[in-house]
């Protein structure tokens, strides 16, 4: 059995969280989540057809926390399409803000780290968009944009944003 330390203060300073946060995840019980972001962006299509979407969520698992991510979103001139998933790194909180990763070899470990960092990406891709949001003025969009543990669910997941569309990337041939 092989485990890694993470330190706490790293992931949350790589994730764009304040430090309260650790004290929020240790009241969590088993089945409590944290949504930090869920969007979606309307390409002018059908209604029948689904939403490109991004979202990223904490879990709290018997054991640990389980982050989960997935990245759909056609934004930026790029030439092949960046969809990322991240089924599901569970960590163990330890004492002294520090989270812990167990994993059966070095070939497991290896598969959770790059999971975890794969994580950080979508959740600063996230918090990129929405500072650019900000930048030109959408403050709603930037409100929904933005990765968050604490304040409205309501008003900020499952929406379509506006200014998604204003960054589509054209389709691919």
């Amino acid at each position: 059995m092989t485990s890694i330390c993470i330190d706490g203060d790293k992931l949350l300073r790589d994730l764009r969280r304040p430090y309260f946060t650790i004290a929020m995840l240790r009241e969590m019980k088993v089945g409590d989540y944290f949504e930090l972001f869920d969007v979606s962006m309307a390409l002018g299509k059908s209604e029948k057809e689904d939403y490109p979407t991004a979202s990223a969520r904490i879990e709290r698992v018997k054991g640990g926390y389980s982050l989960s991510a997935i990245w759909m979103l056609h934004v930026g001139k790029v030439k092949r399409r960046g969809h990322m998933f991240v089924p599901g790194v569970t960590l163990k909180l330890l004492p002294g803000r520090k989270f812990e990763i167990q994993a059966k070899d070095q070939n497991a470990a290896a598969v959770a780290m790059a999971g975890i960092r794969l994580f950080i990406r979508i959740v600063r891709l996230a918090h990129c968009l929405s500072r650019m949001a900000a930048s030109v003025g959408e403050k709603g969009c930037e409100r929904m944009l933005r990765p968050s543990v604490t304040g409205h669910e309501e008003e900020r997941c499952g929406y379509v944003v506006p200014f998604l569309n204003k960054l589509a990337a054209p389709p691919l041939r």
